[in-house]
């Protein structure tokens, strides 16, 4: 490949590439040899620039937790493009959180530390992951023993110094999600064009938070329920999963895991020297501690108290003369204006969960609340108005009889002799048909059986019935 380098056995494959043990022939050096994958013989643009923007981020860093990227070309006679990254013995993260489920604290705090220094590297050199995640986390093993963190995977990464090219736009441009949805940021699950570093932090918040209790909160969910989940619920309580957990480790996760990019920790030095206040011993990591939670730690529940948070969470540290932290667009950080400020990034107290299983909620959180409220009423205006609509458009709408016309003459109901003397007459009638005035009797009865009772004549009697007149063939009644 490249005409220095052997190919000698597979290490992998993914959607986009595959990873090769290589050889350079040169010099003799094994190392990882990453190949981009064809589709019916052609590389789509995209992917391709995805692979180009891998190599030079890695390159830019230099960091002992980031994986170092060696070479990178494209093979002349095939046109492969491929990339030579160090060689690295070991597992990632991923499969070992699947081996062993939940990990003790300190076994974390160490995890934890040297990610977050990985991170310091990669945000002083401009550059945002958004894509940590347990398999991009690598665990290095050491002849001697030691564990080395090292990240992996920057094929998303967003450079906020790099100027931007129509190819490199399709990979990062706002408006487009990219990432893993349970580890991604509110902010950047809604794509926003102002996404800076503290997005890698809100995701190893989550990453911390599954390897102390062994479960990602927000995993196991469809992409509209976890975005929701994110975006509008108040994150996850550590002691809900894990009430084994520590106070001081509930902290920290709880400020990386604020939904509001402004309450969380400034920058990955803050977090970093948060999580060296929790390492116990020596810092360093070894591969025997790298076992799951026993059952006495588990059982082990630690007695609810409010835990003190630094004074100001979102006060950065300077990372060197050199390589200052940038912020959106290039700037510095800054850290909080005032002290009332920086008291508002971060509670005085941490509050846990009581006997009953209830906790005092932080303001953001009954904001969210309200803002859920809010949104649940405008889907019951719209739906309300859609259905209204539908219904209207299904039902027919009644005839109406047009008017009468006043030209036309108006008309009586007529009821014929022949009609009504074929029936038989009640009783009391039949003598008045004897004496040959039928046609005044029925129709003197008719008028008294469909109209009331008269009201009483002015001089005290009552209104005399005018009797209808005989000989006229019919009997004529208004109805």
């Amino acid at each position: 490949m490249g005409g220095k380098y052997r190919i000698e056995k597979l290490l992998g494959q993914g959607g986009m590439g595959s990873v090769y043990l290589a050889v350079n022939t040169a010099i003799g050096k094994r190392v990882a040899l990453k190949v981009l994958l064809h589709a019916q013989g052609k590389v789509m643009p995209a992917a391709m620039e995805r692979f180009r923007r891998e190599a030079f981020t890695a390159a830019a860093i230099e960091s002992d937790h980031v994986a170092s990227v060696l070479d990178a070309g494209e093979d002349a006679s095939s046109g492969v493009a491929y990339l030579v990254m160090e060689l690295l013995q070991g597992e990632d993260l991923g499969h070992v959180l699947e081996r062993t489920g939940a990990l003790p604290a300190q076994t974390v705090a160490r995890i934890v530390a040297q990610v977050a220094a990985g991170l310091r590297d990669a945000h002083g050199a401009g550059i945002v992951h958004r894509d940590l995640k347990p398999s991009n986390i690598f665990l290095v093993r050491r002849p001697d023993g030691a564990v080395v963190v090292k990240l992996v995977d920057f094929g998303i990464a967003r450079s906020l110094s790099e100027q931007e090219t129509p190819a490199s736009k399709q990979v990062t441009k706002a408006g487009i999600a990219l990432g893993t949805p349970p580890y991604m940021s509110p902010e950047q699950l809604a794509a926003s064009p102002t996404l800076d570093f503290r997005t890698d932090l809100w995701s190893l918040g989550v990453v911390m938070f599954q390897m102390l209790c062994g479960t990602n909160p927000f995993e196991g969910w469809d992409h509209p329920q976890t975005l929701a989940r994110i975006c509008f619920m108040p994150p996850p309580l550590l002691h809900d999963y894990a009430a084994w957990c520590a106070p001081e480790d509930v902290a920290i996760v709880r400020g990386a895991m604020k939904q509001d990019p402004a309450e969380r920790y400034a920058n990955a030095v803050v977090l970093l020297e948060a999580v060296k206040r929790r390492i116990e011993g020596p810092a360093g990591l070894t591969e025997a501690m790298l076992v799951g939670l026993s059952a006495e730690e588990r059982a082990r529940v630690p007695a609810p108290q409010a835990v003190a948070m630094p004074a100001s969470m979102g006060a950065p540290e300077p990372i060197g003369a050199t390589s200052p932290m940038p912020g959106s667009h290039g700037k510095p950080l800054k850290s909080p204006a005032t002290p009332e400020r920086a008291t508002a990034y971060s509670p005085a107290t941490i509050p846990l969960m009581d006997a009953k299983g209830s906790a005092d909620l932080p303001e953001v959180w009954a904001r969210t609340r309200r803002r859920r409220r809010v949104l649940r009423g405008l889907v019951v205006v719209v739906v309300t108005a859609a259905l209204s609509a539908v219904v209207l458009q299904i039902v027919p709408k009644p005839k109406r009889s047009p008017p009468p016309d006043p030209a036309l003459p108006s008309t009586t109901t007529t009821l014929e002799s022949s009609t009504t003397t074929t029936a038989p007459l009640p009783a009391p009638l039949q003598s008045a048909t004897a004496s040959g005035s039928s046609t005044a009797a029925i129709s003197t009865t008719t008028a008294s059986m469909i109209s009331p009772t008269l009201p009483p004549s002015p001089t005290g009697g009552a209104k005399p019935v005018k009797p209808a007149t005989a000989g006229s063939g019919a009997t004529k009644s208004r109805l």
